[in-house]
């Protein structure tokens, strides 16, 4: 059973009803505590709440990361490493499903 509930400074107060025995004991969990945490881990001296104002700054960062471009060289040097690779990889592809195909001996 989960008992969502907030704390009045006090005591921690169900948020609806609850059907329970008197005296009955119970464990409590805080759920948003990573989020209150301002330095969660992962993320040492760089403050990453989850509340919608800090997610909208992460993200207006991020797009301000300007875009990677390659000169012309380095383009077709890349197209043609990529080229070699796929090739190296359907010869392999290829090996495997012949060895599939075989024969068992």
């Amino acid at each position: 059973m989960t008992i969502s509930a907030h704390f009045d400074g006090q005591v921690f107060v169900p948020d609806d009803p609850v059907t329970l025995p008197v005296g009955r004991k119970v464990r409590v969990e805080l759920i948003d505590a990573i989020d209150d945490d301002i330095d969660p881990p992962g993320t040492q001296g760089d403050e990453q709440r989850n509340d919608p104002e800090s997610i909208a700054r992460w993200i207006a960062e991020w797009r301000s990361i300007p875009a990677a471009h390659m000169a012309a060289e380095e383009e077709t040097d890349w197209i043609e490493y990529r080229r070699q690779q796929n090739s190296l990889q359907e010869s392999k592809m290829d090996a495997l499903i012949e060895s599939l195909n075989e024969p068992a001996r």
